[in-house]
């Protein structure tokens, strides 16, 4: 079973492709954690093309990458705190480098 990931920025610009569910999440996560994502991230949606239903999952994703700041304890990049603190609130990530 596959679902469309759709990665929406501020600027109304997006990115989308379809990845297979066991492995999507993470996949996601390590493009946001490595840098590979450019831009201030808005939302990320994703749309089950069999079940035909769609999911804001950018509170789910926002959670787990805090997690994952915490737990390696460096300062994440600016854009991937910026991420987590618009939609999980200031504070819930250590400050950004630089």
């Amino acid at each position: 079973m596959s679902a469309v990931w759709v990665i929406h920025w501020s600027d109304r610009n997006y990115i989308s492709w379809q990845i297979e569910r066991g492995e999507a999440r993470e996949r996601v996560l390590a493009l946001i954690m490595g840098g590979h994502i450019d831009g201030r991230i808005d939302r990320i949606d994703v749309y089950d093309v069999e079940e035909h239903t769609a999911d804001d999952v950018s509170e789910d994703i926002a959670l787990e990458l805090a997690r994952r700041v915490v737990a390696l304890g460096d300062p994440p990049d600016e854009q991937v705190r910026d991420f987590i603190e618009d939609q999980c609130g200031v504070g819930t990530a250590i400050p950004a480098q630089g």
